[in-house]
């Protein structure tokens, strides 16, 4: 993971960019482990933050040599998890562009 943040937290930094209109949760907090299978997925709100733990994909290798699936199956996670906010329709529209953009466009 650490060989990935760098560009992870590049393209998360854009979100400080984006205003919401209608803000529903203050904090989305998003745990991913591999010591779960990929599709767990459990979500709490409590407080004004929605958090999701998630299992990670067992087949990617963790050892260095797939930096770019790594970093793609990051930010799938990260998509759900901002899908799974129950934003306004103007909020969600804004958030799906952005996360949709291709990554230069995003920071990374």
């Amino acid at each position: 993971m650490r060989r990935v943040r760098p560009s992870i937290d590049a393209r998360i930094a854009g979100f400080d960019q984006l205003v919401l209109r209608n803000p529903i949760h203050d904090t989305i907090l998003l745990g991913i482990t591999d010591d779960r299978p990929d599709e767990s997925w459990d979500v709490v709100t409590k407080d004004g933050f929605l958090q999701i733990l998630s299992g990670f994909d067992d087949s990617i290798p963790l050892d260095g040599g797939s930096d770019q699936q790594l970093h793609a199956a990051i930010w799938r996670k990260l998509v759900r998890a901002v899908s799974e906010c129950p934003f306004t329709s103007e909020d969600a529209e804004m958030f799906c562009e952005f996360m949709h953009k291709p990554k230069n466009d995003n920071g990374a």
